[in-house]
Order: structure tokens, then sequence, then C-alpha cells
């Protein structure tokens, strides 16, 4: 397995802040040019299904996914939680995530064995509770750009939770894996008050590991209420510029 990302703020060098800026600036919604990967024109997700791996569950990675069948237009996200037996001496600690388990927590999920993967899923709420968007730059001295936008419905007054993802897109037979995955790589959450027909957004920068490959990474975003009931979801499709 590859080495985790680390969430962690840029400071690497003058030049490699400069251009991240430059990076972070392509991902407004009106610079679609200078953006590499957004969700734009991308169909929304109808359902969000979260499959969580213990870090020492090789049979869990390596073996075919099981399971009833999943709906259309579902987005399949992978976790892999850092192991609660072998810590960092298990097979796959490398990319272990701590976000991991702070989505099992907000999910009410207990963390999965070291022998079955977890699955969760839930359905994805109806274009009325808004246009949810997220876009990621290019990738300048081991960071990217990325956002998150959201204009909510005018009626929305309630706190909600945005989580925005970073995911490597794995083809089946990719990293020892039997199916395709989706592998979560970083995540942040965002406290978000609505406030009458005002867009919410936030632009960041997320670290990128060393052995990963830029053109596979993806952005996964949605906005949660305080019911944790999704209200809205999209995910990035990547282009030639």
């Amino acid at each position: 397995m590859r080495p985790t990302v680390s969430l962690s703020s840029f400071a690497r060098s003058a030049a490699g802040c400069a251009g991240l800026l430059t990076a972070l600036a392509g991902l407004a919604p009106g610079a679609m040019a200078q953006t590499l990967c957004n969700s734009d024109g991308a169909p929304a997700p109808r359902v969000l299904q979260e499959r969580f791996l213990d870090a020492d569950c090789t049979g869990c990675w390596s073996g075919a996914a099981s399971g009833p069948t999943v709906p259309a237009r579902t987005l399949t996200l992978d976790w892999i939680v850092p192991s609660a037996t072998a810590a960092n001496g298990a097979a796959m600690s490398a990319a272990a995530l701590p976000e991991a388990q702070a989505r099992l927590d907000a999910l009410h999920r207990a963390a999965p064995s070291a022998v079955e993967t977890l699955q969760a899923s839930a359905p994805v709420g109806a274009a009325r509770q808004g246009a949810l968007r997220v876009a990621r730059g290019a990738a300048v001295s081991d960071y990217v750009g990325v956002s998150i936008a959201w204009k909510p419905p005018r009626t929305a007054t309630a706190p909600a939770t945005a989580w925005l993802v970073l995911a490597e897109a794995l083809p089946a037979g990719a990293e020892g894996s039997a199916v395709e995955r989706l592998l979560v790589r970083g995540a942040l959450t965002l406290r978000w008050q609505p406030k009458a027909g005002t867009a919410l957004s936030e632009s960041r920068s997320m670290r990128v590991p060393e052995s990963a490959d830029p053109s596979r990474l993806r952005m996964v975003g949605w906005v949660e209420d305080g019911s944790g009931r999704i209200l809205a979801a999209a995910a990035s499709v990547c282009r030639p510029t």
C-alpha cells in the first residue's frame, strides 16, 4: 500500500506557495479553464456507499467485494481504518487514516473487525437540497489545491456539515485489490451555517503522497444535516485540458 495523506497547511517554499495559490485561484467556478478536475456537468450521486477496512485485513483488500447489488449512480468510497490490534504493525497501516475513525464516529458505527469489511450506505437528497461543487487543481510541491462550494436552498437555515475527500481511483488489480476502489487519501470537515440564498465555499490545500498518481486523484464531497442525512453530494471528473 502507498503512504497515507496527512492534512496540514502547506509551507514548503515560496515557489510552492505561489504555485499553489495560483492553483487555488483556478478552483473558482468562474475559472473552469484552469481547473483540472471538477464536478461540473457530472451526474450527482444518488447513493453514497462507504466501505471501511481494518488496516490489518489484507483479505478484505484483496478479496472481491461482497454485499447486495448497488443501485445506479452509487458512489463508493473505501476507507482504511487504523487497526486497534496491530497498530503500526498492520499490513496497511501506511494507508490508514485517523479521519476514517472520525467518519465512523460521525456515522455512529463501530470500527470494522480484522476479518471483514464494514459497509454503510445512505441516499443522497434530491436536487432541491442545493447545488454542490467540488474541484481540485494541479499538484504543486506535493500539495494540491481543493475546493467545495454549496448553494443551499433559500429555506436552509439549520447548521450543516460538509465533508471534502481526496481519493485515489484505483482500477481492479491495482495494489493487489480484486475490485476497483476509490481509496480515501485525506478528508476534512467543515461546519457551515447556511444563510438564505448565500453560497458557502472553502478552498484548502491537501498533501499528496509521494507515490500517488496525481492523474488518479478525485474529489468527493457531500453536505449533511444535523441528523447525518446527506443533503447533496458531488464527485469530480477529470478531463484533458
